[in-house]
């Protein structure tokens, strides 16, 4: 029997009458039975062979299985007040203008989180992710890079570890020296350190003679991200916006293959955001860089040419995909509104799978979180994925954690070949709705934070901490009473687990050699003033980053080039946003090893 398909209409041409195999009539199935019947005989077209079935149909049964509860319940109510509904028709997009995505990376590009507090080993990290097939690295810094503090002026636990660690353009050598001959996309974390940081940077890679015109990645200039997070910007949150206008013209001169700004909804996350929050949040804070930006000159589609936006990608398939497609016809109108072309309209989307996501115990189910939030983030149009190690919440990952997070995107990619549609969830019913709904909501957020003095004032003055407190305990109160079940722990726990351990890199160590190579240093003190006046005249013209780049290339600390940039300027301090796992309220982690 041979069956043609014909796509246009969908119909089936046999050349045959219809042949199946009857054990009923043959158990030997030696002798197939043939049917006679004109159904099957010629086209047919496939909705003939299913009963029509009408919505009020569906309704009706529905009904029968409530068993007398109303039709109404058959929805779920985000924390965000999104109703997520069982059943989507046509009718649900009556009105909607359903566009398509817009251009994205294809394949994405897969992007590994680095966050090793010693140069080489983060280095050697990232070779080793190259062999895996990641194309770019993602560098977290240490807070007291984040934060400009010397070795010995830190105000936190020194031993614990939490990214790389670096002082001069000498220690990013080292790291550069690991990588070997090719150096990757490399992403930069460093918080209100990200101006010095990224001198430090550029002065390395010119210092092992490369190009830094050469570099991809970004620079990740984000002041507000880092004052939500870190909880203080070291010149002053004026200052640190002044800078943006330097930075994206000095990238676009001298190095256009990287972004110089990011919009990250990470620290919000953490502090436990819902997708509405993450949505209106990032729209305010790149509204408030684009002010800052045009300001000086800089026009809206250079600085859109410079920014990308960094997201988490949770757990909740439907509403992770809808918010990644929001965002880009959130950003669309944005763009639009500011006189941007088409093409700055299409945002560049970093997702990662989330970490608050993650669990202490039982960490082998992250293994399959990671996966689906993977999937969400490639489906939503994501340009740049991170998927985290299954035990980045126990510490430092270890090699088979990184190469799985590395080898999900290969199964993603070259198996499940999810970059050859571009669109997949293009005319969803449901998320269509979805992706209307949410960026509705987060609009109508989006609006009360500028009416309120944009994301500069609603920081500042608590509003977004009592906001995020708010859905915190919602979620809480979720996961205690299993509405929102986390297993492996709210659900199914193994009570005869075995806590996985990690043990910690010596970052106190680190410190140490940092602190011991500087104490009979000599500060370049002509590149520094001259830093110092690029500074305080600062056109927006990249001059403060070229100066800023000479000093890290004649000696200049980290933190001596931020002070020289900050000036007199006081620092911006808030009370950081509080970073908590879902899971942690519910866990009780054993204590931490030693470093080693």
């Amino acid at each position: 029997m041979i069956v043609n398909i014909n796509y246009e209409p969908m119909t089936l041409t046999m050349s045959t009458p219809w042949v199946w195999l009857d054990p009923a009539v043959d158990p030997s199935y030696d002798a197939p039975v043939t049917t006679e019947d004109s159904r099957f005989r010629g086209e047919l077209a496939v909705a003939d062979l299913f009963p029509a079935t009408t919505l009020e149909q569906w309704r009706a049964l529905a009904e029968q299985g409530l068993k007398g509860a109303s039709l109404d319940s058959l929805f779920a109510e985000t924390t965000e007040g999104v109703a997520v509904r069982s059943l989507y028709t046509a009718g649900d997009l009556s009105g909607l203008e359903v566009e398509p995505m817009g251009p994205v990376r294809r394949p994405w590009q897969s992007c590994q989180q680095v966050r090793h507090p010693i140069p080489e080993s983060a280095g050697a990290e990232i070779a080793e992710s190259a062999r895996f097939g990641i194309d770019a690295a993602w560098l977290l810094l240490d807070r007291s890079v984040r934060r400009a503090l010397p070795p010995d002026e830190l105000d936190f636990d020194a031993d614990t570890p939490d990214g790389l660690v670096v002082s001069t353009a000498a220690d990013m050598s080292l790291l550069l020296d690991a990588l070997g001959a090719t150096i990757p996309a490399l992403y930069l974390d460093a918080g209100g350190s990200a101006l010095a940081t990224a001198s430090v940077l550029v002065a390395a890679v010119k210092a092992n003679g490369d190009d830094p015109a050469e570099l991809e990645g970004g620079f990740g200039s984000d002041p507000l991200a880092a004052l939500a997070a870190d909880g203080v910007l070291p010149g002053g949150l004026d200052r640190a916006l002044a800078q943006l206008p330097d930075v994206v013209n000095w990238c676009d001169r001298s190095a256009p293959r990287l972004r110089a700004l990011s919009v990250t909804s990470l620290p919000y996350a953490m502090s436990g955001a819902s997708v509405v929050q993450e949505l209106a949040y990032m729209m305010a804070t790149a509204v408030a860089y684009l002010r800052a930006t045009t300001r000086s000159s800089v026009s809206v589609d250079l600085t859109c040419r410079h920014l990308r936006f960094v997201t988490t990608s949770g757990r909740d398939l439907l509403l992770e995909i809808a918010k990644l497609r929001a965002l880009r016809s959130m950003w669309a109108r944005v763009v639009q509104a500011c006189g941007g072309s088409d093409e700055s309209r299409i945002p560049r989307v970093h997702a990662v799978t989330s970490p608050r996501t993650l669990t202490v115990r039982d960490p082998w189910v992250n293994l399959v979180r990671t996966t689906v939030e993977a999937f969400g983030a490639v489906v939503g149009g994501s340009d740049t994925v991170t998927v985290l190690p299954f035990d980045d919440a126990i510490g430092q990952p270890d090699t088979l954690a990184r190469r799985i997070a590395a080898l999900t995107h290969a199964l993603l990619r070259d198996e499940s070949h999810l970059h050859r549609v571009i669109d997949p969830t293009a005319g969803s019913y449901a998320l269509e709705r979805l992706t209307a709904d949410l960026a509705e909501h987060a609009w109508a957020l989006f609006q009360r934070i500028e009416a309120g003095g944009g994301m500069e004032a609603t920081l500042i003055d608590g509003t977004i901490r009592r906001e995020l407190a708010r859905i915190r305990d919602l979620r809480r109160r979720a996961h205690a009473d299993g509405r929102e079940p986390i297993t492996g722990v709210t659900s199914h726990p193994d009570p005869d687990e075995q806590w996985l351990d990690r043990v910690p890199p010596d970052v106190s160590g680190q410190r140490a050699r940092l602190h011991e190579s500087l104490v009979s240093r000599r500060p370049p003190r002509n590149e520094l003033e001259r830093l110092g006046s690029a500074a305080n005249i600062a056109a927006g013209d990249g001059a403060v980053m070229d100066a800023a780049i000479d000093a890290c290339a004649a000696g200049a600390t980290l933190w001596e080039v931020a002070a020289a940039i900050a000036g007199c300027e006081r620092p911006t301090t808030v009370e950081p946003l509080p970073s908590e796992r879902d899971a942690a309220p519910f866990e009780d982690a054993p204590a931490p090893r030693e470093a080693s």
